[in-house]
């Protein structure tokens, strides 16, 4: 969920896409090309530093961000942190990959895959959310008796938290007689919901 909150935020995800160049920059030279004052950069970069998304340097007095993963590919935050920078670092590919079409007066294509890992993220962000999800992904659809019994939840929350992981085109609704249930979709909202969405359960298989 930590990992998945870091990624759930514009500015922590524009600085991802700066430093998906492969260079190392220093704080104040993200602050400078983000246009951002330098203590609202080192506070981001604190967060992306501890989710284990990237990693710093320090040489004398200077600090310089690195775009990897301290823990390489053997962390759940390893694994995510190579995806993101991939996705970043070649936007136009990422675009044609989900299959979206950039428009003349759409964002710069960066921008445009930002806001989609910035949605497919925000599903993850919540623990009601990840139970949900956990649950589904083991079987068939679920009727909301069902949720609220097993997994110890008010029938408004699951409601609640199941439209928005419907938004993000993570779920799907169906009515079962008289009451509702929850399935997941075979095919989530693009690729990149899909791959992100993949990861997580990998994480569930090996814990």
């Amino acid at each position: 969920m930590q990992v998945a909150r870091a990624l759930a935020c514009q500015t922590r995800l524009a600085l991802l896409s700066c430093l998906a160049r492969g260079e190392e920059l220093s704080p104040s030279a993200l602050a400078a090309e983000l246009q951002l004052p330098l203590y609202v950069v080192s506070t981001q970069i604190r967060r992306l530093v501890s989710a284990g998304l990237i990693q710093q340097r320090r040489s004398g007095v200077w600090a310089y961000c690195q775009p990897r993963s301290p823990y390489g590919q053997r962390t759940f935050s390893g694994r995510v942190s190579a995806w993101v920078l991939g996705l970043l670092k070649h936007p136009d590919q990422a675009l044609h990959h989900c299959r979206v079409v950039q428009l003349c007066n759409d964002p710069s294509p960066a921008a445009k895959v930002q806001a989609l890992i910035f949605e497919a993220a925000t599903a993850f962000t919540n623990v009601r959310r990840l139970q949900l999800l956990r649950h589904l992904s083991k079987g068939r659809e679920a009727r909301v008796d069902v949720l609220t019994g097993t997994l110890r939840m008010s029938e408004a929350a699951v409601s609640r938290h199941m439209a928005k992981l419907a938004r993000r085109g993570y779920v799907s609704r169906t009515r079962k007689k008289k009451t509702i249930a929850f399935g997941l979709n075979k095919t989530m909202r693009t690729p990149l919901h899909d791959e992100l969405f993949e990861l997580v359960r990998q994480e569930w298989r090996r814990g």
